[in-house]
């Protein structure tokens, strides 16, 4: 049979198209299979977030990225969170891929994967992170890709300012001592404090005081703990020249407050507990976690209330803040260190870190969300909050809190001078770090 020319050339183009649509289909599924295999086979990821919200958001990230449906998210309470992990690691069946708060990072720095200089590089850190998530870079790498953080916020009522003829938050604490806690604080007859304006100077009644002491360690011009070539200094009582030690000031001013004999007497131990106060409305400030916003208002759904930046020293130039940092942590029992590494990459990206953060109520460290419009009426202060939080090295975070309450319980009960228990506090974190 004789086979005409254009015949010829038809009969070729199919067999070409049918080549190239085999080499096509067999390329698109190695694409696939290696979109599907880039995290592995499974990551475990465990946290203290709610299962609920964390789940739906791996779902959502699934839909585009079938790839990261291995990945699943388990909420441990966060009370029992240390000892969980502790147990999990000891045991073998530790999770591949940690969301924690970087109170914890001392105490597990041995048993965590940290990524080397050449993975994760200090430019390209500074470039992505702001300021304070540096927390996690140690002497010998960067121990967590950075997620978010919780920052003191200063929540203030604005019905009891209006009552008092005040417009605005206070922007100083000089400012706040000698105008605002004569205007807010009421006693009754007996001199028994019935409105106060802040909640400090005393641990048992005050929500956050070693977030509050921490913000004022920072403020004076400590760090609290060093870190170099992994070791450990606390620079609680460092003394500078003509100046006093940082933590004097700190824990001198924080007690004010508490003290019947001084001006900015407006807080004592018989009163509830700071924000109990607060949302029943005999607190004019609280000093708060940014994350308790959506809280206070479900607590009193009528109260009139705004959030501003915390206080600074009059004349600071260089502004600070205390917050709780969190990022993804891989262990290094982790059965899958590279699916997890690349699993937390995902979620610590610019859409699904914003996500996460709306979703509990967080501040994003990623500097590029710190662009354009912020999301809701607090976003524009949550944003100038995050730019300035720091945190410190603690060694162990129920052990430091102790040791802060009897620093300012010593000063408090007039047992001890200031000088006295700074020397003793830095005693006993040096002791936590052994």
């Amino acid at each position: 049979m004789n086979i005409r020319p254009f015949e010829i050339v038809l009969i070729a183009i199919f067999a070409i198209s049918a080549i190239v649509g085999i080499i096509f289909l067999r390329t698109a599924d190695v694409d696939n299979e290696a979109e599907v295999m880039v995290y592995g086979s499974r990551v475990n990821v465990w946290g203290t977030f709610n299962a609920g919200e964390m789940q739906r958001i791996i779902s959502d990230i699934t839909k585009t990225d079938k790839g990261f449906s291995v990945v699943s998210y388990r909420q441990v309470d966060e009370r029992s969170f240390e000892n969980e992990l502790l147990n999990a690691m000891a045991e073998g069946s530790a999770p591949d891929l940690i969301l924690m708060p970087h109170t914890m990072l001392v105490t597990f720095r041995t048993k965590l994967t940290a990524f080397p200089e050449a993975t994760l590089p200090e430019r390209t850190f500074k470039n992505t992170y702001i300021d304070g998530a540096e927390i996690w870079r140690l002497s010998d790498g960067t121990y967590a890709l950075p997620l978010a953080v919780d920052p003191l916020v200063l929540f203030w009522n604005r019905d009891l300012f209006a009552s008092a003829g005040i417009a605005l938050p206070p922007l100083t604490w000089e400012q706040l001592v000698s105008e605002y806690v004569p205007a807010l604080t009421k006693v009754d007859a007996r001199r028994a404090v019935t409105q106060s304006a802040l909640g400090a100077g005393e641990f048992i009644n005050v929500n956050h005081a070693k977030e509050i002491l921490s913000l004022l360690l920072f403020q004076a011009g400590t760090n609290i703990v060093e870190e170099e070539s992994g070791r450990y200094t606390i620079t609680l009582n460092e003394r500078r020249e003509g100046m006093s030690p940082p933590g004097e000031s700190a824990v001198g001013f924080f007690t004010q407050f508490a003290d019947p004999s001084s001006a900015a007497y407006t807080w004592n131990r018989t009163i509830q507990l700071d924000r109990n106060a607060f949302t029943a409305g005999r607190l004019a400030m609280y000093l708060g976690m940014g994350s308790e916003i959506g809280a206070i208002e479900t607590e009193n759904p009528n109260m009139n209330f705004d959030i501003a930046p915390v206080p600074q020293a009059q004349g600071a130039t260089a502004l600070r803040n205390y917050g709780t940092f969190y990022g993804f942590v891989i262990p290094k029992s982790s059965k899958n260190v590279t699916g997890a590494y690349y699993a937390a990459q995902k979620l610590v990206s610019p859409t699904v870190a914003k996500e996460i953060t709306a979703a509990f109520s967080l501040t994003p460290v990623v500097r590029s969300l710190y662009s354009g419009v912020p999301d809701g009426v607090y976003g524009e202060v949550l944003r100038e909050a995050g730019l300035i939080t720091r945190a410190w090295l603690d060694p162990s975070a129920p052990d430091s809190r102790d040791t802060m309450k009897t620093m300012v319980e010593g000063v408090a009960s007039g047992r001890k001078e200031v000088e006295e228990v700074i020397g003793d506090a830095a005693y006993a974190l040096e002791t936590l770090f052994r």
